[in-house]
């Protein structure tokens, strides 16, 4: 018998996978205009609830350096970085587990432009994005913040010589800035100069 928090999530993630439209022209099915849409194609407000502030758990541990952040582009295809990129602490060292940033159903697992990418879908319709992560995990699977989504692996475009991983954050078709729903880095208090 499924749990109640389960039949949320399936009913949730049927509702916005019937709601998403194509792929736009060149674009990244995660980066899709997937909004939440009643039946006369209106935006379905009752469904756009954003995740609160600090919200999520870091994808990668120890928490990781943020090697580039959020630039949003001025157009829908303008130029611009659409997510953070982020480090392992501890490189070289295998295989570097990926792992949901919040309770969530995978809705996209693929290999698009030679990179490996996964989308997780949170209740109310927001989506993590991450790449470049192979994942043997189906469309489908329930995740819960902390399971594991994947293994960080393949070309990186923040740095040749380092990996990282790009994780983005879709609200209503568009990208916000992770860091946003992210949980608070721990404090380094400086001395004073």
């Amino acid at each position: 018998m499924l749990s109640s928090w389960v039949r949320t999530m399936v009913a949730a993630v049927v509702g916005v996978a019937a709601a998403v439209s194509p792929t736009p022209p060149g674009g990244h099915p995660s980066a899709g205009s997937a909004v939440p849409r009643g039946a006369a194609g209106a935006l379905d407000p009752a469904r756009a609830v954003p995740a609160p502030v600090g919200a999520w758990a870091w994808p990668l541990r120890p928490v990781p350096e943020v090697r580039r952040g959020f630039d949003p582009p001025s157009t829908a295809y303008g130029r611009g970085h659409r997510g953070v990129d982020l480090a392992p602490r501890a490189p070289g060292t295998g295989a570097v587990p990926v792992r949901a940033v919040a309770d969530g159903v995978l809705t996209h697992v693929s290999v698009l432009a030679g990179r490996g990418t996964v989308t997780v879908t949170h209740p109310g319709g927001l989506r993590s994005t991450y790449e470049p992560v192979t994942s043997a995990l189906p469309v489908g699977t329930v995740v819960h913040r902390g399971d594991r989504v994947g293994t960080l692996e393949g070309p990186s475009h923040c740095d040749p010589a380092l990996t990282c991983l790009h994780l983005g954050a879709i609200r209503d078709g568009v990208y916000v800035d992770p860091m946003r729903f992210l949980l608070p880095r721990p404090v380094i208090l400086l001395p004073l100069p």
